[in-house]
Parts: C-alpha cells; sequence; structure tokens
C-alpha cells in the first residue's frame, strides 16, 4: 500500500517513462522467466494500472475527436493497453492458468485496436479482419490449412509476412533517426505516431498467436486427463530406441583407408617377437638351438682373441713403418 501511495503521488510522465524503460528492459531480457524479470513484471502492472486510472479520470481521450486533436506529449498514451496486455502475457504461470492469463491479455489487445481504429491509426483492413470474431476452428484453420487448394493462400501469407518484415526494419531505421531530436514538437509527434504504428503490428501478429494456442488449450480442457495419460503412455511404449547406423559411404571408405584413426597396439614387442620367431619369421640366429648358440658364443670368443692378437701386432709393425712405405708402384 506505501508503494503504490508513493505511485500514486508521482507525475503522469514520470510514471509512463518508468513503464517505458521497464517494458525495454523486459523485452530484451534473455530469460523473462526468472525471479528478477517476473518481480518487475509485476511492478510494472501496478504503475500501469495506477497510470491507466489517472487517464481515465482526467478523461484524456475522446471517440468523438480525430487523432489531430490529442496533443503530442498525449499521443504517448494511448498504447496503454498494448502495453498492459504484453506484459501480462509473459507472466510465469502453470499449464492450467496459461488460457486465463491469454484471455486477459487478448481482451487489452482488442481494447488497444479498438482505439487505434476509432483514431485512424494503423492498418485498419487488418484490424477489421483481427477484431472480426471467429471459432476455434476457424483460428485453428487459419494457421493451419487442411487442403492443398489452401497453399496459394499460403503462399500470399508468406509474401505478407516478408513485406510486413520489410516494413519493420524500415519502421525501426526511422525511429531510430527520429529519437535524437524529440525536443522538436513535429518530430516527436512523428515518433510517437510511429510507434504505435509499430505497436498496432506486433499486437496484430500476437493475436494471430493466440487465437491459436486458445483454441489448442480449450480443446485440451475437453479431453479426460486420464486420455492424455494413456496417450502419452501408447506413444511412449510406440517409440522404438534408435539403432547404430553406418552410412555407405563411410562403410566402404572405412574397409579401403581403415578405421580413420590411429589403431593402439594390442601386443607388447616381446610378445611380438616371440609370436614372430615362433612362425619362424626372424632371422636364423633367433630360431637356432641352445646348443648351436653355445658354439657359436665359444667360436666368438676365439675369434675375438685372434683378432685382438692380429690388431696388436699391427699396431706394433706401424710404430717402425712410415706411411706409405714400400709403396713403389704410386711413387709414394
Amino acid at each position: 500500500l506505501l508503494k503504490m501511495a508513493e505511485v500514486e503521488d508521482r507525475k503522469i510522465v514520470d510514471l509512463f517513462n518508468e513503464v517505458w524503460s521497464a517494458e525495454k528492459e523486459i523485452s530484451n531480457s534473455c530469460d523473462t522467466l526468472s525471479d528478477k524479470i517476473q518481480g518487475l513484471i509485476a511492478d510494472t502492472l501496478a504503475t500501469l494500472s495506477v497510470l491507466s486510472q489517472s487517464i481515465e479520470q482526467l478523461s484524456m481521450f475522446s471517440h468523438n475527436e480525430e487523432v489531430d486533436e490529442i496533443s503530442t506529449q498525449d499521443i504517448r498514451y494511448l498504447m496503454l493497453n498494448a502495453l498492459a496486455g504484453h506484459l501480462i502475457s509473459k507472466k510465469k504461470c502453470q499449464v492450467q492458468q496459461r488460457l486465463e492469463i491469454l484471455t486477459k491479455s487478448r481482451e487489452f489487445y482488442v481494447e488497444f485496436l479498438k482505439i487505434c481504429r476509432d483514431y485512424g491509426i494503423g492498418p485498419l483492413g487488418e484490424i477489421h479482419q483481427v477484431l472480426k470474431p471467429a471459432s476455434d476452428e476457424e483460428a485453428l484453420l487459419k494457421h493451419f490449412p487442411q487442403k492443398a487448394k489452401d497453399l496459394s493462400s499460403m503462399t500470399r501469407a508468406r509474401e505478407a509476412k516478408i513485406e510486413k518484415y520489410k516494413q519493420s526494419k524500415l519502421m525501426e531505421q526511422q525511429l531510430s533517426e527520429l529519437q535524437h531530436n524529440l525536443g522538436n514538437d513535429e518530430q516527436c509527434r512523428k515518433y510517437w505516431l510511429l510507434v504505435l504504428n509499430k505497436w498496432v503490428n506486433h499486437v496484430i501478429e500476437e493475436m494471430g498467436n493466440m487465437d491459436m494456442e486458445i483454441s489448442m488449450l480449450k480443446r485440451m480442457q475437453n479431453i479426460p486427463k486420464s486420455q492424455i495419460e494413456e496417450d502419452r503412455r501408447n506413444l511412449r511404449e510406440s517409440i522404438k530406441p534408435m539403432q547404430p547406423f553406418i552410412l555407405t559411404k563411410d562403410k566402404l571408405q572405412a574397409a579401403v583407408y581403415g578405421a580413420g584413426y590411429p589403431s593402439l597396439p594390442t601386443v607388447t614387442l616381446d610378445e611380438y617377437y616371440e609370436r614372430e620367431a615362433a612362425a619362424g619369421r626372424m632371422p636364423d640366429q633367433a630360431s637356432k638351438p641352445a646348443s648351436d648358440k653355445k658354439e657359436d658364443e665359444d667360436s666368438d670368443d676365439d675369434f675375438s682373441d685372434e683378432k685382438l692378437k692380429k690388431k696388436r701386432e699391427f699396431d706394433d709393425w706401424k710404430d717402425t713403418h712410415r706411411r706409405g712405405a714400400g709403396n713403389r708402384k704410386n711413387m709414394g
């Protein structure tokens, strides 16, 4: 109550600037379900409620006037219903409460479009089309055509969305240019009228999504919970686990070039040597019997002594003979 009293004591323009800044922060947030953003949504809706009541008490707008008769500083207050509907739609809730929240948000959107229609703001043809009441079946068929002949309407809808996207980009560019010169009354008026047109396009798109979601939620309410649980159980049982598969190209490539990664060793060097020796693929000395090896060792010892003796004699001979002596052929 104390916070609400403080809000009521502030100026209308200050309240709107606070709501406008909060809406930008909420829209730019990556996690609108966090406690911080949800708290900001609740506080902003409370401020927005006080602001709407103040404007209603002042009788600031009338259905009998034209948009040109509204002062430049008051045009911005025409979007309060759109801001309220946008913030309500972002409230965190359970599945059972989602239908109620969407319905309430849609009511604010409808009031906003009615005001814009009365003042001639935005695409009036689309506004009339959206405000026309439609059944739940029509809402679903509008987004999910059942017949092949509806492909032409889907193509037209796609082209219309592309055109709206281009217009939205152009509008954002114009808003960016006008935002730097809001001190000029004429530029400020153009800015807020352009903002209103942008919000009209946004609300029309959001209401289409809302109508589809509302119709689906209403259908879910008519389905017994036991049937929903049974359908979920049957769906889980019908889903077969995926089996590993190999693409034909990869299989053929692996057969030619190998697995495609370094092979890990399977035996030690000693085990490999013993296996090759047992298969007879090693040098002869590796597979000789033990008796032959002993004879070879004895002969090697004898050969070593004889060879050592010759080397010593040759060293002694070199001490008494100059290198090259006796070489008469080359006359060295």
